[in-house]
């Protein structure tokens, strides 16, 4: 129940982003001299609020729990290779389970 609150939570906080919230955005996006690397659109963020929403609801019915969270790693890479996202989040991810499969 954890994983699925947190997936939408995080949800929120990107729909909030979407429509112009500016709580957090500081901590959220990488400054290089206090300026921002990047300003994500509207519509990038709405995507990833998509793509959050569409974790909780795999959670939720497949019955995950935060011990295994890591079975969402399979999903993910399969997101990130479908979107334009796969060039820097799919690396992480591969790169996250490969390091879980050696442990």
């Amino acid at each position: 129940m954890i994983l699925i609150i947190s997936f939408v939570g995080l949800a929120i906080l990107h729909l909030y982003w979407a429509f112009g919230g500016k709580f957090g955005m500081s901590a959220a996006l990488p400054e290089l001299d206090g300026v921002p690397v990047f300003t994500p659109g509207a519509v990038a963020t709405l995507g990833v609020a998509f793509v959050l929403s569409g974790f909780a609801l795999i959670a939720l019915v497949l019955g995950f729990r935060v011990g295994s969270a890591a079975a969402l790693t399979p999903y993910a890479v399969f997101s990130a290779s479908q979107s334009g996202a796969y060039s820097f989040c799919g690396r992480l991810v591969i790169l996250d389970m490969l390091v879980s499969l050696s442990v």
